[in-house]
């Protein structure tokens, strides 16, 4: 149990301790008094500060929780995102793609970017030349990846994850057939590495999302900057 450094009774510090502040009271001219008035004098008031909103900086009254921006920013993006995604199935339907189908690197012949054709080569000794899909980064199929103006990560691009023959995975981004409806996504527009080998039937994909995918709430906190 803490006891008071002053007194050496429990249930308080030295800060709250009676009989040190009688002390003081009673020998205004005495050692505690003397050492209190110095922390006094030493104390620097902290000049007032205007607390701002966690989400929008501005200095207008709320909080993140009650910001009107936020709410607003909230909706809009999702309502992007469930628009983007109903394209994105239908799109998916319409050539194709979608769990087991099969992808495969384009020929290296066929790309200009010495880089790229590099790049493509290494990935082909590596793995392979052919993958299967085997899921989606669901979060990151959002409408970002519309966005031609907003800078995304590769990671944030590597939506569609792939098993190779040998066994391994990786993510990648989605196959320049669909490029229309991802024009935010450099890696499938301009790098264009991938392309669908074999098409399965994609109508059921839409089950392989949740019910906040499909609504456009899933992953909007990220999208935002509220979580890392």
């Amino acid at each position: 149990m803490r006891r008071c450094s002053y007194c050496y009774n429990s249930g308080h510090n030295r800060a709250t301790c009676p009989q040190l502040k009688k002390e003081i009271r009673d020998n205004p001219d005495g050692y505690y008094s003397r050492i209190e008035k110095r922390k006094k004098a030493n104390r620097v008031k902290r000049p007032a500060t205007t607390r701002k909103c966690g989400y929008c900086k501005e200095a207008a009254g709320h909080n993140k929780a009650t910001c009107p921006k936020l709410s607003e920013d909230r909706t809009t993006t999702t309502r992007k995102n469930r628009k983007f995604r109903r394209d994105f199935l239908t799109a998916c339907q319409n050539v194709g793609f979608g769990l087991g189908a099969l992808v495969e690197l384009v020929s290296p012949d066929k790309v200009a970017n010495t880089w790229q054709r590099d790049n493509i080569e290494r990935m082909a000794k590596r793995y392979g030349k052919l993958g299967m899909v085997v899921g989606f980064n669901s979060e990151n199929l959002n409408c970002k990846l519309v966005d031609v103006n907003t800078y995304k990560s590769p990671g944030e691009e590597s939506v569609v994850k792939i098993r190779f023959p040998n066994g391994r995975t990786n993510w990648i981004a989605l196959p320049h057939e669909l490029a229309f409806v991802v024009p935010g996504s450099e890696q499938t527009v301009n790098n264009r590495q991938w392309s669908i080998g074999c098409m399965v039937d994609a109508t059921a994909l839409r089950k392989s999302f949740s019910s906040d995918w499909h609504a456009g709430r899933e992953g909007v906190n990220r999208q935002l900057g509220l979580v890392g």
